[in-house]
């Protein structure tokens, strides 16, 4: 029992009340070292480590004991499992895979949920008016009469510029091009 107060010193403040008392039982019922390893463990409740204490005292080997029994498992599971290897039965190793699709499955649906919006989304694009009037000699500037339009993966593309150096009307389109389709919105400008 030397180790034993060496290992409970190692551990002194890192368990809980309940936790130690798991440790020491195991110590007391003639487990080594290395078994005590095996479920001390400050992820596990005392519940746990007891399971896991348990399966070990019965002869169950730290090899199946791992194989079988994680810290996130609930109590009752790795009851259900300690017995079972206790009786010698076969155990599947269906916890960690029954929860693998479900955590998949979940990350799906959120990443859905995510982009629900985005898939959604008719392409718009609006301008702040349908006509304006310019003076000889203004500067066209296309991205000032943009109100808004879809930011979703396309090509906005400009009306190209053009002379205000003499009185005239112009028209400008303006064409939003993307997957869910395409846009387009004239702007009639008068120069003066």
């Amino acid at each position: 029992m030397y180790y034993a107060k060496e290992l409970m010193s190692c551990f002194e403040l890192e368990f809980t009340y309940l936790q130690k008392i798991e440790i020491t039982s195991g110590l007391k019922h003639g487990l080594d070292k290395e078994d005590v390893k095996v479920y001390a463990q400050r992820e596990w409740n005392h519940l746990q480590m007891r399971e896991v204490r348990l399966a070990l005292e019965h002869h169950i080997s730290r090899r199946e004991i791992k194989k079988y029994m994680h810290c996130d498992m609930p109590v009752e599971k790795m009851h259900k499992i300690r017995l079972a290897l206790e009786k010698g039965e076969k155990v599947q190793r269906d916890y960690m895979h029954q929860w693998i699709p479900l955590v998949f499955m979940s990350g799906v649906i959120l990443l859905f949920l995510a982009l629900f919006p985005y898939m959604q989304e008719k392409p718009y694009l609006e301008l702040k008016q349908d006509v304006i009037t310019l003076q000889c000699g203004d500067i066209f500037d296309p991205m000032e009469y943009i109100a808004s339009y879809s930011t979703m993966q396309g090509q906005l593309i400009l009306p190209s510029t053009f002379s205000t150096n003499e009185p005239g009307n112009h028209v400008a389109v303006y064409t939003l091009r993307t997957q869910k389709g395409v846009v387009e919105k004239i702007l009639y400008i008068e120069v003066k």
